[in-house]
């Protein structure tokens, strides 16, 4: 069993609870959207709406193409004063962000249990189909690096006929954790924004876990807050295991 500790410096750039849900009336109303801001504004002043544009193209023989642009509410988004706490909202799913700095699991994630209740009060919900948690995390390793197996043990291993001096890289797979039955994904890249760290290599390794429910849970359910714990053990057993006692070091 790879150990798992609390890191005081912990690379968490991001980190997100995502709830998908099915309305009662199939569609959420865009004043539930503004009631639901009203009840949380104090904490989330800021409210930015989200469009999604549709375009619809039809032709007919001999005539020219028409275009029509329809412009659509896809939903909300709600962000602190210093922008580092955010909720959006769509017709279908709530998320909460939690940006750098993280605190700890246990004010993040009763934050997201807080603002999930007050969602649940206000929006018809007839259950949640899935619940997830998505980490980002950036990994600085200070160059030159001439193995980096020797702090990141989830590499591309390739060919010694293959170039071995990359300028970029993405490695991501899906999995199933046997033990608690949650799938996800876990991608490990270069950051884009490297160049303006010359010193460092800087990875991100973002790791996804979610469980979907073959039958709807209940919004009120104490189910998905139990089921968001054993993600996060999940998350945290995929996060050490990809990474040598000498990277953690880095965060200590």
């Amino acid at each position: 069993m790879t150990p798992v500790e609390t890191l005081p410096k912990a690379p968490i750039t991001e980190a997100i609870t995502e709830v998908k849900f099915v309305s009662k009336d199939g569609a959420s109303k865009e004043e539930d959207f503004l009631s639901f801001y009203n009840a949380i504004r104090e904490r989330f002043p800021h409210r930015k709406q989200q469009l999604k544009i549709v375009h619809q193209v039809s032709f007919q023989l001999g005539e020219e193409k028409s275009v029509i642009e329809k412009r659509e509410m896809a939903g909300f988004r709600f962000e602190s004063d210093d922008r580092k706490d955010i909720v959006q909202v769509r017709h279908d799913r709530l998320s909460v962000h939690r940006l750098t700095p993280y605190t700890n699991w246990a004010a993040y994630s009763a934050t997201a249990k807080e603002l999930w209740a007050a969602f649940a009060q206000i929006f018809p919900l007839s259950g949640v189909q899935r619940i997830g948690l998505r980490y980002l995390n950036r990994i600085e390793l200070p160059l030159p690096v001439d193995d980096i197996r020797k702090f990141c043990l989830l590499f591309p291993e390739t060919p010694p006929e293959v170039p071995q001096l990359w300028s970029n890289f993405l490695m991501r797979f899906s999995h199933k954790d046997r033990e608690t039955n949650a799938q996800g994904t876990v991608t490990l890249t270069l950051d884009p924004d490297s160049a303006k760290s010359p010193a460092l290599l800087p990875l991100i390794l973002d790791i996804h876990a979610f469980y979907r429910y073959e039958a709807p849970v209940s919004p009120n359910s104490e189910e998905l807050w139990q089921d968001a714990a054993k993600l996060r053990d999940v998350k945290n057993r995929i996060f050490f295991s990809c990474l040598t006692p000498s990277t953690i070091q880095l965060f200590k």
